[in-house]
């Protein structure tokens, strides 16, 4: 759901409030990951791909998003 829809249903001005109440479930970010990468890889090329991370900062799952260059 894009973020504008909930900002507007709660009547928040700041686009930043609504985030504030946003918290992702590890499935939805994983999902979001996956359907990122199926429409990059759309016309066959290598898209972004989720890779461990020894960075434990990197985010919340630990992980990063690599970007790969066409081949």
């Amino acid at each position: 759901m894009p973020l504008h829809v909930p900002r507007k249903v709660a009547g928040h001005g700041n686009i930043a409030t609504t985030q504030r109440y946003l918290h992702p479930d590890h499935q939805s970010i994983i999902e979001a990951g996956n359907a990122l990468s199926a429409y990059l890889t759309r016309d066959g090329t290598t898209g972004p791909q989720l890779v461990p991370s020894s960075n434990s900062t990197a985010d919340e799952l630990g992980h990063v998003i690599q970007l790969k260059k066409a081949r």
